[in-house]
């Protein structure tokens, strides 16, 4: 994306040394881009909002071109005998889903399990062109 003009609103990671290792590749333009805890929180999802505010506001846009969500969904996988024990996880699937409704991007793409891609069907009428503005990682 970046070496197509894209510039990153914000990137969130719940593992703070996953951040770091995006801040330190310099993903995102402003240093309050990076989100570091769980983005189902109220206070991560207020930062993430404050942020596509900013760029609004400063960059004079709509609402952000992409998003780009890889939420964990072991428990929905096939493979995965331990599937009880990710409910927590799971729920970020849902979350990438509302936080992608609630801003309303051109477009998205999820890096999700294949048995839950029938719940995501309904959100494609949301995609369309792609300009330069995104936000990396919900």
């Amino acid at each position: 994306f970046k070496q197509n003009g894209f510039e990153c609103i914000a990137t969130n990671e719940i593992l703070t040394k996953r951040l770091k290792i995006q801040a330190f590749n310099n993903k995102c333009k402003y240093d309050t881009g990076y989100l570091d805890g769980d983005i189902s929180t109220k206070e991560i999802k207020n930062k993430l909002f404050t942020e596509i505010k900013k760029w609004q506001t400063e960059h004079k846009i709509s609402e952000p071109d992409v998003i780009v969500a890889t939420p964990p969904c072991q428990g929905m996988s096939v493979a995965n005998h331990k599937k009880n024990q990710e409910l927590t996880r799971n729920s970020l699937v849902v979350e990438s889903i509302k936080i992608t409704k609630e801003v309303n991007p051109k477009f998205f793409i999820f890096l999700i399990n294949g048995q839950y891609d029938n719940s995501s069907k309904s959100y494609r009428s949301m995609g369309g062109f792609v300009r330069k503005y995104l936000l990396f990682g919900c």
